[in-house]
């Protein structure tokens, strides 16, 4: 009889498992849904309290004010800085951190001081960086920006990566070395190998969407002076729609 009632028991517990399971993922989608709605709805309808879940009619003129602001092209210009400044930040860093990991350069100090650079508010060095920006004839492209979203992001990205290094066995490396791969290849083909194995995903994927969701934590660089520069970054963007910058929300049009 016991042996009977035990696949019905096993069912019920499956049943509560995924009812868990389907109730905690609507709590992780309904932010999605949510701001999915908000695109649909006019501005009355996205401050109205209490707040209507579903649109009353549903319009698309707040894509068309997208395309027609020219907003498309600032998302575009994240992708870019972001994408490019994380890749750059991940190849310097990765060999940075193996260096601090293998080769102790620097010394036990080093490794401290590239994370304290973390600690520097980013709104105490704008005005000089702007000041050199400016000399230099770097203001308003996707160079700067990629050069100055790359400086702060590599102290991050050392760190993160220098951990993941540590924990590859040193013998792994010896004895690819002994088998005629040259530093290179080791690193490439072992030390990276060996971190996605060992590690629970990536280690340089996490470090990668960390530094990409940094550059828009400093939006300091991206706004000058309470105004869009013409490259604006999807920041700046934020800024406006979320009233930190001056904005006409009648812009909106009502369907």
């Amino acid at each position: 009889m016991r042996i009977g009632r035990l696949p019905a028991r096993k069912a019920r517990i499956l049943a509560v498992r995924y009812l868990g399971a389907g109730i905690v993922t609507l709590l992780f989608l309904f932010p999605v849904y949510w701001l999915f709605m908000i695109s649909f709805k006019t501005p009355d309808e996205i401050y109205h309290v209490p707040p209507l879940w579903i649109p009353g009619q549903i319009q698309f003129s707040n894509y068309y004010v997208l395309f027609r602001d020219g907003d498309v092209v600032a998302i575009l210009n994240s992708l870019i800085v972001s994408g490019v400044s994380s890749g750059i930040a991940i190849v310097l860093g990765t060999l940075c951190a193996y260096s601090l990991a293998r080769f102790g350069t620097g010394g036990e100090n080093l490794t401290m001081w590239i994370i304290s650079q973390r600690m520097i508010p980013p709104i105490a060095v704008v005005f000089p960086i702007f000041l050199i920006y400016v000399y230099f004839g770097l203001v308003d492209g996707y160079f700067g920006l990629i050069l100055l979203y790359t400086a702060f992001n590599l102290p991050y990205v050392i760190w993160m990566m220098r951990g993941y290094i540590v924990d590859v066995p040193l013998e792994l490396e010896e004895s690819a070395l002994v088998d005629g791969l040259n530093r290179w290849e080791v690193i490439w083909k072992v030390v990276c190998t060996t971190i996605r194995i060992l590690e629970t995903g990536d280690g340089s994927q996490q470090s990668a969407l960390a530094a990409a969701g940094r550059p828009h934590q400093h939006s300091e660089f991206a706004v000058r002076d309470g105004e869009i520069p013409p490259d604006r970054m999807q920041v700046a963007v934020i800024f406006v729609y979320s009233g930190q910058l001056d904005v006409s929300h009648s812009a909106l049009p009502n369907p």
